[in-house]
């Protein structure tokens, strides 16, 4: 896997089932791609017994786009991971499963085994160099 952390991955995970919400999607089609332990748990985690939403899930599904939304959701994952370890398998199945959709590659972005990578915006005017050993 590559060099990510897992409240990383959390993170983007968060932000695919809030883009998923935003889309009036559910996450259904998610839960399909996971083993049962994995589903059972994401289940447990986000709706209630008779399958309506949460309070958190049903707030981030209201404000998909809320950073501080997506937080509550977040620091729910990192708990459960915290207190259980198989926590973190689960975690690292959805991330897999969510990275092989094309919205999962776009949030799970990754550069690995490069230096000197620039990912902002570069406003500097005319040549510059990013790098080692690189000349003009």
């Amino acid at each position: 896997m590559e060099a990510m952390t897992i409240s990383a991955i959390i993170g983007g995970v968060v932000t695919y089932i809030g883009n998923q919400l935003a889309k009036n999607n559910s996450i259904s089609e998610l839960l399909t791609k996971c083993t049962d332990g994995t589903a059972k748990w994401l289940k447990n985690l986000l709706f209630k017994e008779d399958g309506n939403p949460k309070e958190e899930l049903q707030k981030l599904k209201d404000k998909p786009d809320s950073d501080a939304k997506k937080e509550v959701i977040q620091s729910m994952m990192k708990s459960q991971e915290e207190d259980n370890p198989e926590v973190k398998n689960y975690i690292l199945e959805i991330y897999k499963n969510i990275k092989q959709t094309a919205e999962g590659e776009k949030i799970f972005n990754i550069i690995t085994d490069s230096e000197n990578v620039v990912t902002g915006t570069n406003t500097a005017g005319g040549n510059f160099v990013v790098g080692n050993h690189n000349k003009l």
